[in-house]
């Protein structure tokens, strides 16, 4: 029984292919991912960018992006209070953005905060997110192309 090899020069192409392909879905997912993502300044969804290289596709973040898809502290990988490591108290200056939210009751803006231990940052898992929207319309083309349907 003879054994199908396919045309290296077809598989050259088909790989090409499919790496373009696999870059325009990220770049589809980084754009809906920028709807979901935590807007506080806004520099998360400016910074946030689907980047080519060769067959490769990546998607750049700001270094804080990574703790915001996934946690930190008690909600993050592992569930436990930030702690200080070199000092008695975690330290931070009272923004005037937070002040005008109700934190921090009795302090005014520019006011130092000190605690022993915080809770982190929950999870806002906006690249999942955005993945899950497109793997979702991508199912939705394909059911309809099977059916028939244009």
């Amino acid at each position: 029984m003879a054994t199908f090899r396919p045309n290296p020069r077809f598989r050259a192409e088909l790989r090409r292919w499919l790496a373009r392909q696999l870059g325009d879905i990220v770049d589809l997912a980084v754009k809906e991912a920028k709807r979901f993502a935590p807007a506080d300044t806004g520099t998360l969804r400016e910074r946030m960018e689907a980047v080519r290289s060769g067959e490769n596709v990546y998607i750049k973040l700001p270094f804080y992006g990574l703790y915001q898809e996934l946690g930190t502290g008690i909600y993050g990988a592992q569930r436990r209070y930030i702690t200080p490591r070199r000092a008695r108290f975690l330290a931070w200056r009272v923004r005037a953005k937070d002040k005008k939210m109700g934190k921090y009751p009795g302090k005014r803006a520019g006011d130092w905060v000190f605690a022993k231990r915080v809770r982190g940052v929950p999870a806002r898992h906006f690249l999942e997110r955005g993945f899950k929207v497109v793997f979702k319309a991508i199912e939705i083309s394909l059911k309809e192309a099977l059916r028939g349907r244009p």
